[in-house]
């Protein structure tokens, strides 16, 4: 987890920006944010906002989703070397 982890902060920032993010983690403010900052997910304002945007994007997910579904199947078919694509790195992965 902390390898990839740290592989995300590598494509999101650049040199200098893990230098002042290290430099913050360090200070007593930055060693409290990172402390907290996975618990502040479950503070109930945040997770209230969470459950507001999960609710609309099942609302959103129900009406689009056939469509979606049937325009990949349809890519699909005609495509049949992205499935075979798909279906070696599945394999791949096992």
């Amino acid at each position: 987890m902390l390898e990839a982890t740290a592989v995300a902060y590598t494509r999101e920032f650049d040199l200098q920006e893990l230098q002042d993010i290290l430099a913050f983690a360090q200070t007593d403010t930055g060693t409290h944010y990172f402390g907290k900052v996975t618990s502040l997910l479950g503070d109930p304002a945040v997770a209230e906002a969470n459950q507001a945007y999960f609710a609309e994007l099942q609302i959103i997910q129900q009406a689009v989703g056939p469509e979606v579904r049937a325009r990949v199947m349809d890519y699909l078919e005609a495509n049949p070397d992205v499935l075979d694509r798909i279906q070696a790195g599945r394999d791949k992965a096992k």
